[in-house]
């Protein structure tokens, strides 16, 4: 079983990685998150990969700083609320005064508060 746990964790490493990597050129999908994510997948199942993200010049410092003092760096927070505003107004359009869309509203009010008030990251 511990195999196959570590097999599962690897995988979904890699996954998640991947859709990190995808995120930094699509504009909506977020890489932050999912760096994070890998991150800790791969520290369930592969310490040179874990080694390899922290110890990297891209994704090391985003890592530590959110494991460190759970902080986000300014431009993730920007465009964390450039992208929330723009999926806001698109539910807001679509579903108007519907309890799907009040619903969705108060999730991204929730998801930008959250991200508004984790402290920003140095600039390194």
């Amino acid at each position: 079983m511990r195999l196959l746990s570590k097999t599962v964790c690897f995988g979904l490493g890699f996954f998640f990685l991947i859709l990190g990597f995808i995120g930094i050129f699509v504009p909506l999908l977020p890489t932050a998150p999912f760096i994070l994510m890998s991150t800790f997948f791969f520290s369930k199942s592969s310490q040179r990969f874990h080694n390899y993200l922290l110890k990297n010049s891209i994704t090391g410092s985003l890592i530590c700083d959110w494991k460190d003092r759970g902080a986000i760096p300014l431009y993730g927070k920007v465009m964390a609320l450039l992208t929330i505003i723009i999926s806001g107004c698109w539910v807001w359009v679509q579903f108007k005064y519907s309890i799907e869309g009040i619903l969705i509203l108060g999730l991204l009010t929730g998801l930008l508060l959250f991200i508004m008030t984790r402290p920003t990251a140095d600039k390194s």
